[in-house]
């Protein structure tokens, strides 16, 4: 029998915004804290319901009815939990997999998350007995609450924490796994070494990865974070999400480090998140406004910084949310400006926080080759935004900047728009069988050449997937997701090496110099990419890259029905199946 495992149903309920979810079906006005409108299970004329954000829950004071947005859709829809949980699933565009019940795997997630809860208390206890970190802390003025409330730990030069998780019964391969210990020759070895501990908390207060920075100033990897397992997907948490929760939050500061969210703690702003050193997710944002509807991006001040910030507001663009962006001088971080100027200067800088139209035309133009790039850029911005009111303000606002009237800038943001509504279309009306873009026509060819060509066509595409994943941590971080899709041994072998590139930060070179990826052609490949990329076009590149490996993936499963079918002739399932993955790609 299928089920949904309780770790999805955990990680949907963390996304949900029960805000969103019931202002659909009464109109909420703000109350204080919470919000407030009239009762949709009992007649009132007087507004007695009510929802709280922060709690995640509502209550009528006039009928008594309450729950979480689960049982308020159970209700208003009249479904069972489970249809609930799909029904809402689907409105935020949320996978859902039912798989055959497995004890064992629930039973391994809650191993893991005990290795990392005795790895933080091992940690912990060992800043409190070591003068190293101690004498870090304290040079860097770090009051003792912070070690309470971050959990902070220290990890020494010793293999202490495999000798001590091994006493404790634990098997090394999860140790692996969860990316605390490292293997050479059959020797077990600690993978924090010497380093400040930070751990990763989700929002149920489970610990789910570390990071390490280096008290060791002849190491030249400042910061080492644990690997993706299980239980820990860097893209859809953030760090201090743990402490943000347990206070009522007018606004959050969204900062790239774990240092920047301790240094503004110690400052008394205790309303920081960091993003885990990826380039932000959508996940990520939608997680963040589940606490506050205002952010101020607070990201380092230089090139690097500047290009994450520019990509953050891509991701919040078409949010419901209050955007505010601080810019630091000099190319200081948040840690260093906080220090260096005091609390009272940034919080100056944070009422003269520059809004989102402003800082991207102002980026835009700095950055931008001419007028006419500066213009095309800024038009296209514009016309990806969703919302017609703000649209029309940011219109006006880019076109006084810019020196030109208001209705001949919306004129070219309306042509654009309409361009992209027509292109939209067209890829929804089409059948799919462009040979060049991967996809296929399964009513084509015979099963034996329909099965070549599929195998050339995800070769193709595995292909895509590297190349593009070595550009840069931002397009690898886009693609992961598909790391599953390489099945052929020597890609999957590059990949790795990929991975160890951004994990540890390595040079290209011990990429482009494996034997594998030069017989496969692919450092030809990779130069000719590098020279000709056009980094303005790279997201809506990467975009249309995923969209034909999920088309591949459909048309692939279409394929394999249609041969089941011949076995199972009227099958129900089969045949349902069939006809919501050819929904999907109409």
């Amino acid at each position: 029998m299928g089920f949904i495992p309780e770790q999805q149903i955990e990680e949907l309920k963390s996304r949900i915004d029960i805000v969103d979810i019931i202002s659909e079906y009464v109109d909420l006005k703000r109350a204080g804290s919470s919000f407030k409108g009239l009762c949709p299970f009992h007649n009132e004329k007087t507004p007695s319901f009510m929802v709280n954000r922060e709690k995640n829950n509502f209550h009528c004071f006039g009928c008594h009815e309450g729950g979480d947005a689960i049982s308020f859709i159970m209700k208003m829809e009249n479904l069972e939990y489970i249809d609930a949980i799909k029904f809402i699933a689907e409105k935020l565009g949320f996978s859902l997999e039912e798989t055959e019940y497995s004890k064992e795997k629930v039973s391994r997630s809650n191993k893991l998350y005990e290795i990392n809860s005795k790895a933080a208390r091992f940690y912990f206890k060992e800043l409190l007995t070591n003068q190293i970190p101690q004498n870090y802390l304290n040079e860097r003025g770090l009051n003792k609450n912070i070690l309470n409330k971050y959990f902070l730990g220290y990890a020494n030069h010793n293999n202490d924490l495999y000798k001590y998780l091994k006493k404790e019964g634990f098997q090394e391969q999860d140790m692996l796994d969860l990316g605390l210990i490292g293997e050479k020759n059959g020797n077990y070895y600690d993978k924090f070494r010497d380093r400040l501990i930070f751990p990763i908390l989700n929002n149920k207060n489970k610990v789910i990865g570390f990071g390490g920075r280096t008290l060791n100033n002849n190491n030249n990897i400042k910061y080492l974070n644990s690997p993706e397992s299980d239980i820990f997907i860097k893209g859809k948490n953030v760090y201090g999400v743990n402490v943000i929760k347990r206070n009522k939050q007018e606004k959050i500061i969204l900062v790239e480090g774990y240092m920047d969210v301790i240094s503004l703690y110690n400052y008394g702003i205790d309303y920081a998140l960091a993003s885990l050193g990826t380039a932000l997710t959508e996940e990520q944002a939608k997680l963040i406004l589940r606490y506050s509807k205002e952010v101020y991006i607070a990201y380092d001040g230089d090139t690097a910084g500047i290009k994450a910030t520019l990509r953050a507001i891509e991701i919040f663009k078409n949010l419901d949310v209050q955007l505010k962006i601080l810019e630091f001088p000099n190319g200081m971080d948040p840690d260093e400006f906080i220090k260096l100027k005091g609390r009272e200067a940034f919080d100056d800088m944070m009422k003269k926080a520059s809004n989102v139209i402003d800082y991207k035309l102002k980026k835009l133009y700095e950055s931008s080759e001419n007028q006419i790039n500066f213009i095309k850029e800024i038009t296209q911005f514009l016309a990806s935004i969703r919302g017609n009111v703000v649209r029309d303000l940011y219109i006006d606002k880019s076109a006084k900047f810019i020196g030109v009237t208001t209705e001949s800038l919306r004129n070219d943001v309306d042509i654009i728009i309409k361009k992209n509504n027509q292109r939209e279309e067209f890829r929804k009306s089409q059948n799919f069988n462009n040979n060049k873009k991967g996809y296929i026509n399964p009513t084509v060819k015979t099963h034996t050449v329909q099965k070549t060509e599929n195998e050339n066509k995800k070769n193709l595409l595995q292909r895509e997937i590297i190349m593009y994943s070595m550009i840069d941590k931002y397009c690898y971080d886009e693609l992961r997701e598909f790391k599953n899709f390489l099945e052929n041994d020597n890609f999957i072998k590059i990949y790795k090496k990929i991975e160890e590139h951004f994990e540890k930060n390595l040079i290209i070179e011990h990429i482009l110099n494996m034997e594998t990826f030069n017989d496969l052609g692919l450092d030809i490949e990779y130069n000719n990419l590098i020279k000709n990329i056009e980094h303005a076009k790279l997201d809506s590149i990467l975009l249309e890259l995923k969209h034909r490996v999920e088309v591949f993936k459909l048309q692939t499963r279409l394929g394999e029905i249609k041969e089941e079918l011949k076995e199972k002739r009227g099958d129900r399932e089969l045949l349902l199946e069939y006809t919501n993955l050819l929904q999907k790609l109409t």
